[in-house]
């Protein structure tokens, strides 16, 4: 387990930051940032807030929680480095909590490592929402369906793949998780931030599409960016659109989540004749 830091001065410094992704770089960029003020820092859910210097070596896991569990349900010892080959799990089942994922069309439970909806019951699971039935919100059997995809592997680990009402699907039949085109695009240097969503495609189904807001002054052409993409994605999940945007023209809530929905909204003005 990797040691906490305990030196007189950085006792009491955060060991573990969290927030949306995209905020990493946008954190990075600010010219109050220095890489001293994170060197404490051994674990994060903004990767590009730590230098390559200062992260651990050890792969953490990342909690997965929602309001109506009053907390995290999915999680792991944060200080606790996982092997190589958990990398991108979100920990597992808490204690008092089960756990199921199920096809979301058939609404049957999938076996392990196969992609589902994931269901949740236990203790610390809300009672009911405000003026709803509970027949309305909850499965005969206790059961919650989280909104939330992904899956179990064969040991009970969790892989988080996206929001059900995220993802993108496309005409060709295929789902597209917003989340793994976003980081496609945030890996090349040029890019500060990234949103993918779908819009309607003439009643075929969705396209891919999306914003990037550059970094600093760089200067980023969309069709370019769209194929450097296919090196690193398959073609069905490249964005089809790309709008190239300052970070003050995008959406966001007061938390600094994006609005995905009005995201979308705003591209379909803009590309919907196209899509």
């Amino acid at each position: 387990m990797r040691a906490r830091p305990s030196t007189s001065s950085s006792r009491r410094r955060a060991t573990i930051v969290t927030g949306w992704p995209q905020q990493g770089k946008t954190l990075r960029e600010h010219p109050a940032y220095t890489p001293e003020r994170v060197a404490t820092v051994v674990r994060t859910s903004m990767a590009d807030l730590v230098p390559p210097e200062h992260q651990p070596p050890e792969v953490n896991s990342t909690s997965l929680g929602m309001t109506e569990m009053c907390s995290v349900h999915v999680s792991w010892d944060q200080y606790d480095p996982l092997p190589v080959s958990r990398r991108g799990t979100f920990g597992k089942t808490l204690p008092g909590i089960e756990h199921k994922v199920v096809d979301p069309d058939t609404l049957e439970e999938v076996p392990a490592n196969v992609d589902g909806e994931l269901w949740a019951r236990g203790y610390s699971l809300m009672q009911g929402l405000h003026r709803r039935e509970r027949e309305e919100v909850f499965e005969p059997d206790g059961w919650y369906r989280t909104g939330d995809a992904g899956h179990f592997d064969e040991d009970g680990w969790f892989f988080f793949t996206g929001r059900l009402g995220e993802m993108v699907k496309t005409s060709g039949g295929a789902n597209v998780a917003p989340a793994e085109v976003e980081a496609a695009l945030m890996a090349y240097p040029d890019v500060l931030e990234a949103y993918v969503t779908g819009i309607p495609e003439a009643g075929r189904g969705e396209v891919v599409v999306g914003a990037v807001v550059p970094r600093g002054d760089a200067t980023i052409d969309a069709d370019e960016l769209r194929a450097r993409l296919k090196r690193d994605l398959s073609a069905y999940k490249i964005p089809k659109h790309l709008w190239v945007c300052t970070k003050a023209e995008l959406p966001f809530l007061d938390s600094g989540k994006i609005k995905k929905q009005e995201l979308a909204e705003m591209l379909a003005a803009r590309f919907g004749a196209d899509a």
